[in-house]
């Protein structure tokens, strides 16, 4: 009877430290793995593959939540789904490779799995597994300073979807300063919010401007905040209009 044998992988196994953490380069560290897959496999044994998915599955998270003023986001169940597809799918591809060459012509097959969970589970309230891209010092040093500037340092723990618009948008201000340090563009970068919010989002903004000395070129039909915080302005419309505001 052949040898039955289960490998592990994990979610960080499945990419290079040294490169873009793209489905391409997850991809050519994948094919490595195969190779010795295959090895194991040519002495006979029968091999089940399993993988964790922290980097992926949180790249995918990130791009749906990116992406939810276009296309509604995905729940995170759905999310670690897609990420058991796309990986299946190069671990399937790369082994059965791995396998013709090594004149092994047997069937690789990738299978989605559900698990069974406990609802009550108190982790559930205290996640600590985290999930998504590694930052390098210099990257979360850039980040912390951002959320400082925007004042929300007391939400760095807390999930994006649990803030209020206001919160989110501040969030959302952070992620483009740690972008861009000397121009940011923001099309209506108060919309949706309540008055007070939008009056504290334009305050950020006057300060972002006159003490880092951002430059902040802003689409918006609110005349009223325009003429009270910017210095120039552009008006398109029957007439167009650029100059400085009157003091």
């Amino acid at each position: 009877m052949n040898e039955k044998i289960v490998i592990a992988l994990g979610g960080n196994a499945l990419q290079s430290g040294n490169a873009a953490a793209t489905a391409e380069a997850q991809l050519e560290v994948v094919k490595m793995t195969a190779e010795k897959i295959a090895e194991i496999s040519s002495k006979g044994c029968e091999i089940a593959v399993v993988h964790g998915n922290g980097p992926q599955v949180g790249r995918i998270l990130l791009a749906s939540e990116t992406a939810k003023d276009i296309t509604p986001p995905m729940p995170f169940d759905v999310c670690g789904a897609m990420s058991q597809g796309y990986i299946g799918y190069h671990l399937q591809q790369c082994i059965k490779y791995a396998l013709n060459k090594a004149n092994r012509n047997i069937p690789v097959v990738t299978v989605a799995t559900q698990m069974v969970v406990e609802k009550n589970d108190p982790a559930f309230k205290n996640p600590t597994k985290p999930i998504g891209p590694f930052y390098s010092r210099e990257e979360k040093h850039l980040a912390r300073k951002a959320i400082e500037r925007m004042g929300i340092s007391h939400l760095a723990n807390r999930c994006y979807r649990e803030l209020s618009g206001g919160q989110q948008q501040r969030v959302l201000l952070a992620r483009a300063l740690c972008a861009a340090q000397k121009m940011l563009v923001l099309d209506e970068p108060v919309s949706g919010l309540d008055p007070g919010a939008a009056a504290g989002m334009y305050e950020s903004l006057y300060d972002l401007n006159k003490n880092d000395q951002i430059t902040i070129i802003m689409v918006s039909h609110d005349l009223s905040a325009a003429e009270k915080y910017a210095s120039h302005i552009l008006n398109v419309g029957e007439r167009i209009f650029f100059g400085k505001k009157r003091r």
